[in-house]
């Protein structure tokens, strides 16, 4: 009969286990280097709310790090501000992802980000995540050039 495979929230590859690869993965979807589809997207969707997004990464990032995961207070709110030379964030509590969504070109310089910090985008979506739940010691997030025009943001 073989074995069939029964859904685990955050096993996007589908190999019984939720690690460093199904984070992968979902960075490479919402990035659109390679769409999730059946299983693997709906193991995705951590909060089963029908969309995947930075919330799900850190959710499964939070799952892998159990007990060994920092825990400090949620923000009542984010800023994120940018000028033509670096983007900044500011917060009242820890932020543990970002997912911003924006418009134009730019090149990316320099990263003011944490050690266990990763930096990913396309031509339109910046991901931004913590691989071990530190947080964010400078608000100063990143150097670059061009033009952009954040649309939203998700953290």
């Amino acid at each position: 009969l073989g074995d069939v495979y029964k859904r685990q929230i955050g096993d996007v590859n589908q190999d019984y286990s939720v690690d460093i690869s199904d984070i992968i993965m979902i960075v490479n979807h919402l990035l659109e280097f390679e769409l999730l589809e059946g299983n693997a997207l709906d193991n995705a969707d951590w909060d089963s709310g029908g969309n995947v997004n930075i919330t799900d990464i850190v959710n499964i990032v939070q799952t892998i790090l159990g007990d060994n995961l920092t825990k400090g207070d949620d923000p009542t709110y984010i800023d994120i501000s940018y000028n033509n030379n670096y983007m900044t964030l500011n917060s009242d509590g820890k932020i543990a992802g970002l997912q911003l969504e924006y418009s134009g070109a730019f090149d990316y310089n320099k990263s003011y980000l944490p050690e266990d910090w990763e930096i990913s985008y396309n031509d339109h979506t910046i991901l931004i995540y913590s691989l071990e739940g530190t947080e964010l010691f400078d608000s100063k997030i990143f150097e670059f050039s061009g033009d952009i025009e954040l649309l939203s943001a998700i953290g």
